[in-house]
C-alpha cells in the first residue's frame, strides 16, 4: 500500500438525512480510526457511499453511475445489491470491521488504477495514455502519429469530472462558462489569426513562450512538448509563472509583441512543427476541461459548419458522435449530450474545440411546432319561426 493509504479516503453520501450524515461522520472519526471522512463537495471524493435502503435509492444509484461512472461506490443495505467489480457492499447494521474492509477494498481499487495509468504512462511519450487511432507514413519513410483518443478515464482523470447542469439555472451555467481571452488560448487564437490575415509569417511574443507561425504551410512552432503546453493552458495568464513579456495582459491582437520574419531564414525543425488547426485544438480542450466560452449560448442551437480533419487531432470521447450529430442538425448543446446519452463536459469540450477553428454556427433556437387551430366554423344560419314556415312552404 502506498502513502496515500494515510490519507483519510474521502467519501460523497447519497440517499442519508442530516442526522444520519453527522453520525456516519462521527463513526468514521472514531470506531473507524479516520480512514475515511464524508465530504459535501461530491467533485472531491474518492468514492460514495449510498444508502440503498431508502425510497429513492434506485434512483440514487442510477444518477451516480451516470455522472461518475468511474467513481468507486459502497452500497449500505440489507442484502447484497452490487452489480459491477468496482462496488463494494457494506451489510447493515454497520460494523466497524465490514466498513474498514469496504475501505481497504476501494483503497486497492484506486491503487490498481494508478499502477495501469503509471504503466501506461510509461508506454507513451506523452503523460496522458492516449491510444493512436491513425497513422500516415512520410516521404522519408518514417511513421507519425497523426491522431490519437482521450478514453473516458484518461479524460476524467486529467481534465475534471464535471456534473451535468441545468440549463435553467444560472449558477451551473456560470459554473461552466469560461472565457478564452483570460487564458493563453485568446492569445495562441489572436496570433494565429494574425498572421493568417496577413499571410505573413510572425514571431509572436505571448505571455507565455514565444510563438512562430507559418500562414503558408498552415504550421507553427513553440519551444514547448505537449505535458508543458497542458499545463500552461489551464492557468489563467495573471497566473502564469514565467512571463517572456513584460505585461500580464497581452490578450488581443494590439497587445502582442509581433515581428515579421523570413521562413528561410528561420531555423526551425521540420519535425517539431505543429499544424495550426491541430495545435488551437487541443489548446482549446486543455483550456476548456470540459466547459464552455461564453460566446457560445446554450439556449440557441448550434451547427457543425463542416467536418472537421480529424485525422490530425486530439480526439476525445464520443468526438464522431458528436460530429456527425451537429453535421446532421441543429441543437442546443445540452440537447446534443441528452440525444447522444453522454456527458455534457464531452460536448462542451467538443464544442469549445471546434469554435476555436470557427466551425461553430449558431441558429435561433427552434420553436416547436405549432398546432395550427381550425378556422372557426361559420356559426348556423339563424332563422325565424316565420322563416321556417316560408321554406317549408317553398320545398313543399
Amino acid at each position: 500500500m502506498t502513502d496515500l493509504a494515510m490519507v483519510p479516503l474521502r467519501l460523497a453520501f447519497q440517499g442519508m438525512d442530516e442526522r444520519t450524515v453527522k453520525l456516519f461522520r462521527m463513526f468514521l472519526q472514531g470506531p473507524c480510526r479516520k480512514q475515511a471522512e464524508l465530504v459535501s463537495d461530491g467533485q472531491a471524493a474518492d468514492a460514495c457511499l449510498i444508502d440503498m435502503d431508502v425510497q429513492r435509492a434506485t434512483e440514487l444509484l442510477e444518477r451516480e453511475r451516470k455522472i461518475h461512472p468511474d467513481r468507486v461506490r459502497i452500497l449500505l443495505a440489507l442484502n447484497d445489491c452490487t452489480s459491477s467489480p468496482e462496488e463494494v457492499f457494506v451489510k447493515k447494521p454497520v460494523q466497524t470491521e465490514s466498513m474498514l474492509q469496504a475501505i481497504r477494498r476501494v483503497r486497492e481499487i484506486l491503487e490498481s488504477r494508478r499502477s495501469k495509468e503509471a504503466e501506461r504512462a510509461k508506454s507513451e511519450p506523452d503523460t496522458i495514455p492516449l491510444r493512436t487511432v491513425a497513422a500516415v507514413e512520410k516521404p522519408d519513410g518514417s511513421v507519425s502519429k497523426v491522431a490519437a483518443l482521450m478514453d473516458e478515464q484518461s479524460f476524467l482523470s486529467y481534465l475534471g469530472v464535471r456534473d451535468d447542469i441545468d440549463p435553467a439555472n444560472p449558477t451551473q451555467v456560470a459554473a461552466v462558462r469560461y472565457d478564452p481571452r483570460e487564458y493563453l488560448q485568446g492569445c495562441f487564437e489572436s496570433a494565429c489569426a494574425l498572421a493568417l490575415s496577413r499571410q505573413q509569417a510572425l514571431r509572436v511574443e505571448t505571455p507565455w513562450k514565444p510563438l512562430v507561425v507559418f500562414p503558408q504551410t498552415r504550421r507553427l512552432w513553440i519551444d514547448a512538448d505537449d505535458a508543458q503546453l497542458r499545463a500552461a493552458c489551464g492557468l489563467r495568464i495573471n497566473n502564469l509563472a514565467h512571463m517572456d513579456i513584460g505585461r500580464a495582459h497581452a490578450q488581443t491582437v494590439k497587445d502582442l509583441k509581433v515581428t515579421p520574419i523570413d521562413p528561410s531564414e528561420t531555423p526551425v525543425d521540420p519535425e517539431r512543427l505543429i499544424p495550426l488547426d491541430a495545435f488551437l485544438w487541443k489548446m482549446a480542450i486543455w483550456t476548456s476541461k470540459g466547459k464552455i466560452p461564453v460566446d457560445i449560448s446554450l439556449e440557441r442551437e448550434i451547427v457543425l459548419k463542416h467536418w472537421p480533419n480529424l485525422t490530425r487531432f486530439l480526439l476525445i470521447p464520443h468526438t464522431m458522435r458528436i460530429a456527425a450529430l451537429l453535421c446532421q442538425g441543429s441543437h442546443t448543446v445540452c440537447e446534443a449530450a441528452q440525444s447522444l446519452g453522454i456527458r455534457q463536459q464531452y460536448v462542451f469540450a467538443f464544442v469549445s474545440a471546434a469554435h476555436a477553428l470557427r466551425l461553430i454556427e449558431q441558429r435561433p433556437k427552434r420553436q416547436a411546432d405549432r398546432v395550427e387551430a381550425p378556422p372557426p366554423r361559420p356559426e348556423p344560419e339563424r332563422i325565424s319561426f316565420l322563416g321556417k314556415i316560408l321554406k317549408h312552404l317553398r320545398m313543399s
